[in-house]
C-alpha cells in the first residue's frame, strides 16, 4: 500500500497534534475552585522520588506539594 506524500503529511500532522505540549494556562499548578465555595484544592505535579532503598518511590502530597516520607526499613 502506497501512502504517497499527502498521506505521509497527514499522518505526521496527526501524530504531532496528539503530542502537543500543554499551553501555559494548562501547565500552571496551584489552586482550583471547589464546589459551593468550600475552599480550594491543591494540584501537585505527578512526579515521584526514588527512596534510598532503591525500590520504593513516593509522590508529592499536601498543600505544599512536598514529597511524602519514604517508608522505614
Amino acid at each position: 500500500m502506497k501512502l504517497g506524500l499527502n498521506g505521509l503529511v497527514i499522518i505526521i500532522s496527526l501524530t504531532l497534534a496528539g503530542c502537543q505540549a500543554p499551553t501555559s494556562s494548562e501547565s500552571k499548578l496551584g489552586s482550583l475552585p471547589t464546589p459551593k465555595g468550600q475552599g480550594s484544592m491543591t494540584v501537585c505535579p505527578m512526579d515521584a522520588r526514588i527512596c534510598p532503598d532503591g525500590r520504593t518511590s513516593v509522590g508529592r502530597t499536601g498543600p505544599n506539594c512536598q514529597f511524602a516520607a519514604c517508608p522505614r526499613g
